[in-house]
């Protein structure tokens, strides 16, 4: 299909053309739902989230509704309701996506051998990404696993495919700080990604993510080559003017950030922050998490006040998309703790300190280094708060 082998080279006007105009119904509409997947992966790749979520909804609807004839299409199915679940993240309805993802499971379960198919692989693959962004991630990774598995016995280990699912263990192992097997993936899926794929939007997520690795562990050289790599490869496929470009310029900032470079951060993230807002909107998750590094950048020049008011501009944004209860609001609580703790308002620095820590807690292993880092904190605080002594010291 036209529309199918643009998206996959990343031709988006090309798959907007082709799949243009009506769609002629059938009875059951299952047939249509194909075109409904691709129509969904393309606003998805232009990042036009809610109509993308709008034609999920109703590919959800209608594999619940009567007449759909599952078995017949398991793979038309599998491909529409793995595309909806993706859809589905996107703006935030984790629920409906984690169901849209089992749905995708089950369909996948109508083999005629009854060996390992692969969408019973993508169905694993789906519900891992909506296990991660609900910060359950022993769950992703288990289900990431379970994809690979299946993908090594189907696709064989050198597929992109195969990448896709170590490029995801990468991810669920670096936000649990298992930096090793977080590398190892990564390599694995980067190697897989340059030899099938090239200079492909997928081997700059890669890229994109072993820059983010690298930033972690202090190597800003290596960290600074790999955001460039991914940002190459972005420019090449969408333009300047674009999300995922726009993605690696705020991590590039981070890197600039943390040399020193204070004043080109912030210079970046305010480009960033533009295109996230028009190209996202406003309430945008990825537009929080430009508001938060611009607080930082700004903390960094000195300016608290607008640094305060990005910080809760982006706990705002991360607490209406994720609710209160996840690791992305507690990176907020954290930011603002310490800006207000640094301004001598230990009240207020109290509240946020608190909530970072609770919620950490509940979600990740207890020597996680963001949880070392809230408690070091939250010492700061315990030590800032007790009374001086006659000499003017805190015992």
């Amino acid at each position: 299909m036209i529309a199918a082998a643009a998206l996959r080279g990343g031709d988006l006007e090309r798959a907007r053309s082709a799949l243009a105009g009506p769609v002629a119904d059938a009875e059951p509409r299952g047939a249509s739902h194909e075109v409904d997947a691709l129509r969904i992966e393309l606003h998805l790749a232009a990042g036009e989230h809610e109509e993308a979520a709008a034609i999920a909804r109703q590919v959800f609807r209608d594999y619940h509704g009567p007449g759909w004839r599952i078995v017949a299409e398991p793979l038309v199915a599998t491909h529409a309701l793995l595309a909806a679940a993706s859809a589905l993240r996107r703006v935030g309805a984790l629920d409906l996506a984690a169901r849209a993802a089992v749905s995708a499971g089950t369909v996948s379960g109508y083999t005629l051998d009854g060996g390992p198919w692969r969408g019973q692989a993508d169905a694993a693959e789906a519900f891992g990404v909506v296990e991660a962004n609900l910060g359950r991630y022993d769950e992703a990774i288990a289900a990431h696993g379970e994809a690979l598995a299946l993908r090594r016995v189907v696709v064989g280990d050198r597929h992109p495919e195969s990448g896709t699912s170590h490029h995801h263990l990468g991810a669920a192992y670096e936000a649990t700080a298992r930096l090793d097997l977080a590398r190892f993936h990564y390599e694995r899926a980067l190697e897989i990604r340059m030899r099938a794929l090239g200079d492909h939007p997928l081997t700059a997520r890669t890229y994109n993510n072993l820059g983010n690795l690298a930033y972690r562990e202090g190597r800003w050289d290596e960290a600074i080559a790999m955001h460039t790599a991914a940002r190459r490869i972005r420019v090449a496929a969408y333009g300047e003017d674009h999300a995922e470009t726009a993605t690696s310029d705020a991590n590039l900032g981070m890197v600039e950030l943390a040399r020193g470079d204070a004043e080109a951060a912030r210079r970046r993230f305010e480009h960033v922050l533009d295109v996230r807002v028009r190209v996202l909107g406003p309430d945008h998750p990825y537009t929080g998490i430009i508001h938060n590094n611009l607080g930082l950048a700004l903390a960094a020049l000195g300016d608290d006040e607008a640094a305060l008011a990005e910080h809760r501009q982006a706990l705002a944004i991360r607490r209406a998309f994720f609710g209160d209860d996840h690791l992305e609001v507690a990176r907020s609580h954290h930011n603002l703790g310490a800006l207000l703790l640094a301004r001598g308002d230990l009240a207020a620095a109290r509240e946020h300190i608190d909530a970072a820590l609770a919620i950490r807690r509940r979600h990740l292993p207890p020597t996680h280094p963001e949880i070392e880092s809230t408690r070091r904190l939250q010492g700061r605080l315990e030590r800032a708060s007790r009374p001086l002594d006659d000499e003017g010291w805190s015992p």
